[in-house]
């Protein structure tokens, strides 16, 4: 028993260092520039598919689109309309919530 609680804790620790060097490797290798801001206006972004749970209504809404302009959410619905070049995420299978979103803001 002792041999198995001692390779179980070799183990953990090993697991934990590697996670620490992987974490400083990563820190020193991409450093502050992982996300790097474009210049220019923001881009339009449509979510497709999925579910809203928009927290007025008793019942969530199949399949709507959400079209945010500027950072803010400027059209809900099927009928939401996007640019060509707007970036589109697909949230089939997913759950979605705008006050979810909201709240995360500082």
């Amino acid at each position: 028993m002792k041999r198995l609680l001692k390779g179980l804790l070799l183990t953990l620790g090993a697991v934990v260092v590697a996670c620490i060097v992987g974490a400083v490797v990563m820190y020193f290798q991409y450093g502050k520039h992982l996300y790097v801001p474009q210049d220019g206006p923001a881009h339009e972004i449509v979510v497709r598919g999925g579910t809203l749970f928009d927290g007025t209504s008793s019942r969530p809404i199949p399949n709507p689109g959400i079209v945010v302009r500027g950072g803010k959410i400027s059209c809900i619905g099927v009928a939401c309309e996007a640019g060509a070049d707007a970036i589109e995420i697909d949230a089939t299978g997913f759950g979605r919530s705008p006050q979810a979103a909201k709240s995360w803001r500082n």
